[in-house]
């Protein structure tokens, strides 16, 4: 595994989407310290190696042009998970998502889940 590669890849996203961290979208409850110890975890090995099994995933799906609001970055990464059989946390699954180029929307304010414009076909094309 290209860990160089995948660390890259993980920063470009995390330069362009300064709210993003592990658990997902920043929300008012994070305190700074917890917002950064999250984000950091991103570029751990560990998170570079869900990326590389998320990315996989998200290489299946055909973009469409709605974002829909269901299924959420959350329910996304379950369906990932089961798939790939692997853990995938809900930020990398959405840092996988945005690599690809997804359009995202946030479930509701101070949330941190989103949803994408993904063709729930193809989501359930590969799902176990």
């Amino acid at each position: 595994m290209d860990y160089q590669e995948l660390r890259n890849q993980m920063k470009n996203v995390l330069n362009n989407h300064p709210n993003l961290c592990d658990f997902g979208w920043r929300t008012s409850k994070m305190t700074d310290a917890q917002f950064q110890q999250e984000r950091n975890k991103m570029l751990t090995n560990n998170a570079l190696e869900q990326f590389k099994s998320a990315c996989d995933w998200v290489r299946l799906m055909k973009p469409i042009k709605t974002i829909y609001p269901r299924p959420s970055s959350y329910g996304l990464k379950h369906t990932a998970e089961n798939y790939m059989d692997t853990y995938i946390t809900n930020g990398v699954f959405i840092a996988a998502a945005l690599h690809f180029g997804y359009q995202y929307r946030l479930c509701r304010a101070d949330s941190p889940n989103c949803s994408f414009n993904m063709s729930k076909m193809t989501i359930k094309n590969y799902s176990v």
